[in-house]
């Protein structure tokens, strides 16, 4: 069976206010918003799946994640493809 991933678009998120973590960022005075990312899934036969996020370069939220969860090493450049039957917007991202 060949590896299977699943990608879905980039996307900007808030910590939910009304939770426990939502509530501690507020009292200390951070705000709730998540960078926008892209969740991959990869999973190939013989391997633990992988599950990770990539954030697109130039996002104001990069350095103040309300998770921490950026990386540099997870940071991708956007490019436009050209071709019309192509995703219009997509990232490389070596393993």
């Amino acid at each position: 069976m060949p590896p299977r991933f699943s990608v879905l678009p980039f996307v900007r998120k808030n910590v939910d206010t009304q939770g426990p973590v939502g509530q501690l960022l507020l009292t200390l005075g951070r705000h709730n918003i998540r960078p926008s990312h892209l969740h991959i899934m990869i999973d190939a036969p013989g391997f633990h799946k992988l599950t990770t996020s990539l954030y697109p370069e130039g996002d104001v939220f990069l350095s103040s994640d309300a998770v921490f969860g950026v990386k540099r090493s997870l940071v991708v450049v956007s490019k436009r493809a050209s071709a019309p039957f192509c995703i219009k917007n997509f990232a490389s991202w070596t393993f």
